[in-house]
């Protein structure tokens, strides 16, 4: 059995769009959280449907390994992280990765890098790459940003 957040249909407990347990987490903050987080993210925690691995956005059977690629064919660069303050233990990951969109549209994720680390060392690892990428990306546009 299926129980979401917000009904999305009637089912004769409750009405299409009424939430699950009004006490404890009214519509209103549930729709908070929603205008909060992405789609994938909101049907997967609230809604009790999670997205197929890979979620179509980057199928799998096309990806390839590119031993090298030519750096004077990036038209775009972006390091994207999605932050957590957890050193060690089994908590939350960081992640960051490093992506460029090539001259003739195709995509090469250069760098990626994960671990777990207090606020600290996560913000000086992310100032070191930053530094990186900067040094190494002297070539055009760059976006840094973080969730």
């Amino acid at each position: 059995m299926i129980y979401p957040a917000i009904a999305v249909k009637d089912d004769g407990f409750r009405r299409e769009g009424e939430p699950l347990f009004p006490a404890l987490k009214p519509r209103g903050f549930l729709l908070e959280q929603k205008n909060m987080m992405s789609m994938a993210s909101w049907e997967a925690e609230y809604q009790q449907n999670p997205i197929i691995p890979g979620g179509g956005i980057f199928p799998i059977d096309k990806l390839s390994i590119a031993p090298v690629f030519d750096r004077n064919q990036i038209a775009k660069s972006v390091r994207g992280w999605d932050k957590a303050g957890t050193a060690g233990g089994d908590g939350a990951y960081t992640a960051g990765v490093l992506m460029h969109k090539m001259r003739d549209g195709s995509f090469v994720i250069e760098n990626v890098t994960r671990g777990r680390w207090s606020a600290l060392e996560r913000e000086q690892i992310i100032t070191q790459l930053a530094e990186r990428d900067r040094d190494n990306l002297r070539h055009g546009w760059y976006t840094w940003f973080t969730s």
